[in-house]
């Protein structure tokens, strides 16, 4: 009955990210800016101009990804987690992860409400692009901007919390067996999943630099939002590398130590090893557990998924490059 009440929890709280909402935000948002005119052929002089070009076509996009990112984050996370406990039969049920989560998200929004409007009006200030010539394309484009920059922050807010969680909960030195690094599948699958997330977002960043000169504040903001992603998507990587190689140092050592023991013992007179059954069986049981040992992995993450990372992480600049070299193919054909 409890297994049963558990899971009724889990299904009510967990559910697939709904895209109707992001998609149909992203195609309102399009069509609100080639209605008030975004999309009207701007002067190549017109810095200002060139940019709400760029905006009335990215904002409504990339706030739609966002919101279905966030959504997406959340729900790998429930999905996660639960695997991982299952698997590890811990005894926090995965219904008070899910209400944790959730309320932790509610959290997270409201910081992000408070962080987005300050961070929103301040890059548009810096920019010059603040409505303050009262054009109904620049308000419109100023009231786009903001649950941009919220839903900006919130990824980010997510992005850090589900990370620290997973440490703090579930990677400690006690919870971390040294044969048991299959149990952490789930969680290799979390920050797999996460980085391709995080990979999806980046990749959409250059549709706000098409047919203009990249502002040096927005090389800064992407140069830091990347690092920062590197550092927390793989954290949990490399604390487990570290408590597995720490347990294997360790393991050995110890068997090191009984190889010694074992033979610094004397046995009766000019007795030789090979003239001790028992100690011969010692002897192949401390081999054989030294070579059980040395062959553990000490990464959670095995070769496909590496691949798979290195190929995410490359696609970055890759589709940056490809996005330069077709503007400038349509450039030249236009």
């Amino acid at each position: 009955m409890e297994s049963v009440a558990r899971n009724k929890g889990i299904q009510k709280h967990v559910s697939l990210p709904n895209w109707f909402g992001p998609f149909l935000y992203a195609i309102l948002g399009v069509t609100g800016s080639y209605l008030l005119g975004a999309f009207d052929t701007p002067n190549p002089e017109d810095a200002k101009l060139a940019k709400e070009f760029n905006a009335g076509f990215a904002l409504p996009i990339f706030t739609g990804l966002l919101w279905f990112i966030n959504a997406t984050m959340l729900q790998r996370a429930y999905f996660c987690l639960d695997n991982f406990m299952q698997n590890n039969l811990d005894k926090v049920y995965s219904v008070d992860v899910v209400n944790m989560l959730r309320n932790r998200f509610k959290i997270n929004l409201k910081i992000s409400v408070g962080l987005g409007v300050a961070s929103g009006i301040t890059y548009m200030l810096f920019e010059g692009v603040l409505a303050t010539d009262l054009r109904m394309v620049a308000i419109y484009l100023n009231l786009m901007a903001i649950p941009f920059w919220v839903l900006t922050f919130l990824f980010m807010l997510q992005l850090f919390y589900v990370t620290r969680y997973v440490i703090k909960h579930f990677l400690s030195v006690e919870k971390i067996d040294l044969f048991g690094i299959k149990k952490l599948t789930p969680i290799s699958d979390l920050v797999i999943s996460n980085t391709v997330l995080s990979a999806i977002s980046l990749a959409f960043v250059p549709l706000f630099w098409i047919g203009r000169e990249i502002p040096q504040l927005d090389k800064l903001i992407v140069a830091t939002v990347f690092i920062l992603f590197a550092l927390f998507l793989f954290w949990p990587v490399v604390r487990v590398q570290r408590i597995i190689a720490r347990k294997k140092r360790l393991a050995i050592s110890r068997i090191n130590q009984s190889f010694h023991l074992l033979f610094d013992r004397k046995i009766g007179e000019n007795r030789r090893l090979t003239d001790d059954p028992e100690r011969l069986r010692k002897l192949s049981a401390l081999i054989s557990a030294k070579q059980e040992i040395s062959e553990v992995s000490e990464w959670p993450i095995d070769l496909p998924q590496s691949i798979k990372g290195i190929l995410i992480c490359f696609s970055i600049p890759f589709s940056w490059i490809a996005g330069s070299l077709v503007e400038t193919l349509v450039s030249k054909f236009l």
